[in-house]
């Protein structure tokens, strides 16, 4: 299969072929650079591509090859172009042999041959019915090459779209049982970083996946970026650097952090040791079970080791795992951990114990956040993370330059970046967008949909305008209303309604949520909230936990159009909605699993924005209920214990300014219940009986790794070390070495002597002799 970037390098090499043969002046070597020439290369490479694969399917994956047709082939393609001689398909032929270095054997050759030859006359006949090729073709001579027309232009990006998207097709020929076939651009990129996490018994590969695509786009629908330039230098520049292990990146909300990391990750070669966690409420990938469950996944898979499966594995556990993980080296030498957008961690924080503060040599990680409200310096967040006294990369991003606006317009390709050339447009829409990239995104979007109309763009068309989110929106609804002709007041109060709920939720909703929620003088129906949302396709996605803003700052926006009084009718709607589901769940009319997602993880967040008396709030800590909905809705209770922890703190603090007023503390009874609610969840790994997690690992319902995490949460010294004696020999010999030490090293933590030496003499018959020293020192420390 062919892909655009393939079609450009086989143009590059070329084109640079006759460039180096022709000896010709500068200005001709400028001349070579202008795209028509290459683009209709590229469009009979893709049509006689799409040819050949029918006539011979089983060449297709031996001779399309992109080596082989940027190195050897070139010189060869290069004749055929000019005129200056027809290859013979004999030499494409011994050329593709020694490229693989097969012996010519005659039948082979001849085969090969056969298939050169058809390949030839196809292209051939391709490039004679390009116009653009015509002064190459006919006069052979490289000067006569004329400078681009718009209108030729435009005529050759439609082809050569048509053309790609026929050589997109993926011909098959044989046995393709038990294997795997990938197509598409970045495909490559987005399989590779997210096939670990599919192993995963809840599927969080599809919201990681969905995230990538969301940044990355499609050559059918690219997504605009650009102005990075010195962002990416200085990242590759960082990865160059073994003296520092650890970046910083921070931005205000839109300055285009995801933006940047997914697109320099993409210039990298697919590589296992590059993992890559997004953290998003958009995408339903910003708890702690979806975080460290993603990234363990993909350590296991960097070091060689099986993910554990077990779906019930706690918050907790997953992240000890990725601590252990991240103290060990490298097991190729280097590991890039990016983990990307962590303002937005739902029911966990960034903390010291996140990764090693001292890091393993090769070990290099990333972490991106925005500036909010409670830490809104760059300080804050190396002091979270505790980095202050670490050798530490720190890159933030400013808005977007007119450079950077040129270079969005640029990297569109046709019919934009024509519009890159005109000056008074890109200091138009510089000024309408401030060098905000998501709405530099928005009205690049719109041009780009206007397709070859966009270049009768006047810079008088952009003065109108006012700047900001404002001005896009107002010229935007005024569109709409057109559009809508009679029936725009309903249209536009449908749209409106949907808008208003959609910046006031804290996450995603369903369509259910939405029509639970909504105005039914608005939205009565599914077809009215389908009519109210397909309009707003480009600025609301769908994903797997319902409907949301494409970006944050889109919310932002509409939210903050919404008066004082708009917002709190709004906050009042999802509070009544939030505690109908809480009453029916706790009286028993609605099942734990039937509970909306969306209330289970922001009805207290709902709460504490209105501020709500900790009567309400209380009410989530006394029902049963609700602890079996957080369980049913993330197998665990990490989203639990957040809202306990609120409780907690909310009748800690009432409770304190009665004592300062010398008046009788009113909560203490609910102190001690939240107390006693998180000792219970938090000692439940010491509730497993010592021997279970060795009979776990035996039967692979368990890894190795996974069941050492849970033996250390075993609070008490003579479970744990029972606990080790009988893991001990089950450990598998793939994780054996890391484990052990790991165990080796649990074991000495053991407060009592007694309890010690009885794990670390069940731990000895089976440690390799790298261990034996630290058990010896171990075993001598003991009186």
């Amino acid at each position: 299969m062919l892909t655009e970037a393939v079609l450009s390098a086989i143009a590059e090499a070329v084109f640079s072929h006759l460039v180096q043969e022709s000896g010709l002046t500068d200005r001709v070597r400028a001349v070579l650079r202008v795209d028509p020439q290459r683009r209709a290369l590229q469009t009979a490479l893709a049509k006689a591509y799409t040819s050949f694969a029918q006539q011979h399917p089983e060449w297709v994956a031996a001779l399309f090859d992109e080596t082989f047709l940027t190195g050897p082939a070139a010189p060869l393609l290069a004749t055929l172009l000019t005129r200056r001689g027809n290859p013979a398909p004999e030499d494409l032929a011994r050329c593709w042999c020694d490229h693989l270095r097969l012996e010519a054997t005659p039948r082979r050759l001849a085969a090969a041959t056969d298939a050169a030859a058809d390949f030839l006359t196809t292209l051939e006949a391709e490039l004679a019915d390009q116009p653009a090729l015509q002064a190459l073709w006919d006069s052979r001579a490289l000067e006569q090459i004329q400078d681009d027309v718009a209108a030729i232009r435009r005529l050759l990006d439609e082809h050569f779209r048509a053309a790609l998207d026929a050589a997109r097709q993926v011909t098959i020929a044989g046995d393709v049982r038990n294997s795997v076939i990938i197509t598409g651009d970045y495909n490559v990129v987005i399989q590779n970083l997210t096939a670990p996490v599919r192993r995963l018994p809840t599927d969080y590969a599809a919201r990681i996946e969905n995230f990538l695509r969301a940044y990355l786009g499609t050559p059918e629908r690219p997504v605009p970026f650009g102005g990075r330039d010195d962002a990416l230098r200085r990242l590759d520049a960082w990865w160059a650097d073994p003296t520092t292990p650890y970046l910083l990146l921070t931005a205000p909300a839109g300055r285009g952090t995801s933006a940047l990391l997914t697109r320099w990750l993409a210039r990298r070669r697919p590589d296992p040791s590059v993992i890559f966690v997004p953290v998003s409420v958009r995408f339903g990938t910003n708890r702690a079970s979806v975080v460290f469950a993603s990234l363990a996944a993909q350590l296991a898979r960097a070091c060689g080791e099986e993910v554990p499966t077990d779906a019930n594995t706690p918050d907790e556990v997953w992240r000890g795992i990725c601590s252990d993980y991240l103290k060990r080296p490298p097991p190729h030498g280097r590991l890039l951990v990016v983990l990307d957008g962590v303002d937005e961690a739902a029911n966990w924080d960034v903390d010291g114990a996140l990764f090693p503060l001292a890091p393993p040599s090769g070990l290099k990680v990333i972490v991106s956040a925005r500036l909010t409200v409670h830490r809104s310096r760059e300080r804050d967040w190396l002091q979270a993370l505790e980095w202050e006294r670490l050798h530490v990369a720190c890159l933030a991003l400013d808005p977007l330059d007119r450079a950077g606006v040129r270079d969005v317009l640029e990297r569109m390709g046709a019919p934009l970046d024509q519009l890159a050339r005109q000056p008074f447009i890109v200091d138009e829409l510089h000024r309408l967008t401030g060098g905000d990239p998501p709405l530099v995104g928005l009205y690049v979007e719109d041009l780009w949909r206007r397709g070859a109309a966009a270049l009768r763009l006047a810079p008088d068309d952009l003065r109108a305008l006012r700047p900001g989110y404002e001005g896009y929106f107002d010229r935007w609804f005024e569109e709409q209303r057109r559009l809508w002709g009679s029936s725009a007041p309903l249209k536009e109060r449908s749209v409106r309604e949907a808008l208003n709920l959609l910046a006031t939720a804290l996450g995603p909703l369903r369509a259910d949520d939405l029509l639970a929620l909504a105005d039914r003088d608005a939205i009565a129906d599914t077809w009215t909230l389908d009519e109210a949302l397909r309009p707003l396709a480009r600025f609301v996605i769908a994903t797997h936990d319902g409907y949301v803003f494409s970006h944050p700052k889109l919310g932002d926006y509409f939210f903050g159009k919404l008066t004082a009084r708009e917002r709190q009718a709004l906050e009042q709607r999802f509070l009544a909605w939030c505690q109908r589901v809480f009453d029916d769940l706790h009286a028993g009319r609605l099942a734990p699993q039937e509970a909306p997602p969306y209330v289970v993880q922001f009805y207290r967040a709902h709460l504490e924005r209105a501020a709500a008396p900790l009567a309400e709030l209380r009410r989530l800590a006394e029902s049963g209920a609700w602890v079996a909905a957080w369980e049913a809705r993330e197998g665990g209770y990490g989203g639990y214990l957040i809202d306990i922890a609120a409780v907690w703190a909310r009748a800690a603090a009432e409770n304190r300014r009665a004592a300062a007023a010398q008046q009788r503390a009113p909560h203490p009874g609910l102190e001690i219940r939240c107390a006693l609610i998180e000792a219970s969840i938090r000692a439940l790994a010491g509730n497993l009986p010592p021997g279970l997690p060795a009979l776990l690992v035996r039967y692979g319902v368990w890894t190795g790794r996974q069941a050492l995490t849970y033996v250390r949460q075993m609070p008490d010294d003579e479970q744990r070390a029972d606990a080790l004696t009988a893991l001990a020999p089950h450990l598998p010999e793939t994780e054996r070495f890391a484990v052990l030490r790991d165990a080796l090293a649990a074991a000495r933590a053991i407060d009592r002597e007694d309890y010690r030496a009885e794990a670390l003499g069940a731990l000895a018959p089976h440690l390799p002799e790298a261990l034996l020293p630290d058990a010896l020192a171990a075993a001598r420390a003991i009186n």
